[in-house]
């Protein structure tokens, strides 16, 4: 009798010490609610933390963004071509509401990276979690609901050019010195590809903060934050991009942030992003969204002015904008974003958003 009992607390440890292991990266399947364990590491790339909606409250129930660490690559373009996500998977499947973020810097560890994921899901269940996505048309006025402004610098290029695959944008991070805003802004590169998914890589401004961000079609356009301190002033390499073939139906559009002032990066992958080239659409532009209904919304930036400029950085070779055009309509654009050009976007001059309702 008591070595039956010592044989029933022994397998009840086993079995605790096995869920234990399993819930530290496992999740739910979105598709079957089966549970689903995830690999430790992919491409030998450790695995240091699986997000779903119970650990950041931004990614819709049911998916799942594994993240990972490099601290072998000096580049983005380094590690890219070494996770191979394509080869991976075609050889280790994942489900399909599987994304993928990849993390690198001189010193960067995971303890650092995991905090900042905490102390964002902490603020996000705090203030909210901010919806993006594309230029917002034919909003019914049946509902109160604000309508944001947007100053837009349109991308002509893919009009003539359809193969493009790749935009991006250099912006100087604009530096917050208070809280006068009654909602949000964003600044980003985004694009549209030819199969109308939208993708996003850019800044937030709110609650007298600043965040790096994603977001994309696929979750519903909630902003997705970068792990990688927010430094006003630092000049940070926004691109979004085809990555791969399509091998065995994954498809890979890579959203990245590259702080060039400091060299730290991080890009998020998704093998169920749609397409293969940007789409010539308003919707792929670098512009300013504005949801503040107050007329000093901007009180809160120390400069008066925000940039971005298309400039090689040493990354993917994309060349310059050969067109592009301001629209909807241009209150405070000045300059240019081709052949390597920079614009200005003057905030005082960026029109407030727009309450309607019944």
């Amino acid at each position: 009798m008591k070595n039956c009992s010592k044989l029933k607390l022994f397998s009840l440890v086993i079995v605790v010490a096995l869920v234990l292991s399993i819930l530290s990266f496992s999740s739910v399947s979105a598709a079957d609610s089966s549970f689903s364990v995830y690999p430790t590491s992919i491409a030998g790339l450790p695995v240091i933390l699986v997000e779903t909606n119970a650990n950041d409250i931004a990614i819709p129930s049911g998916d799942v963004t594994l993240v990972l660490l490099d601290t072998t690559s000096s580049t983005i373009q380094e590690s890219s071509t070494k996770l191979n996500l394509n080869n991976y998977l075609k050889n280790n499947p994942l489900p399909k509401n599987v994304s993928f973020e990849v993390y690198g810097e001189p010193g960067v560890t995971a303890q650092e990276i995991i905090s900042l994921a905490a102390s964002n899901n902490t603020f996000q269940k705090q203030h909210g979690v901010i919806k993006l996505g594309p230029i917002q048309t034919g909003i019914s006025p049946d509902t109160i609901t604000i309508i944001p402004s947007f100053q837009v610098d349109e991308n002509g290029d893919p009009n003539n050019e359809p193969y493009l695959d790749m935009q991006s944008c250099n912006i100087i991070a604009p530096t917050i010195i208070g809280n006068y805003e009654d909602n949000y802004t964003y600044f980003g590169d985004n694009v549209f590809t030819n199969t109308n998914y939208f993708l996003q890589s850019g800044e937030i401004y709110a609650n007298g903060s600043s965040r790096l961000v994603s977001a994309d079609t696929g979750t519903g356009c909630g902003a997705q934050t970068f792990y990688l301190p927010y430094y006003g002033g630092d000049t940070y390499d926004h691109s979004i991009s085809y990555y791969g073939a399509g091998n065995y139906g994954y498809q890979e559009w890579m959203m990245w942030c590259f702080n060039i002032t400091t060299s730290a990066w991080a890009y998020h992958l998704e093998t169920y992003a749609t397409g293969t080239s940007l789409s010539y659409n308003p919707n792929t532009s670098v512009f300013f969204e504005n949801h503040n209904v107050n007329s000093n919304w901007y009180a809160g930036f120390q400069s008066s002015t925000v940039q971005a400029n298309d400039a090689y950085d040493g990354g993917y070779p994309d060349g310059p904008w050969a067109n592009n055009y301001f629209c909807l309509p241009n209150y405070s654009m000045t300059g240019s974003l081709t052949n390597f050009g920079t614009t200005i976007w003057t905030l005082s001059e960026i029109p407030t958003a727009i309450m309607q309702g019944p």
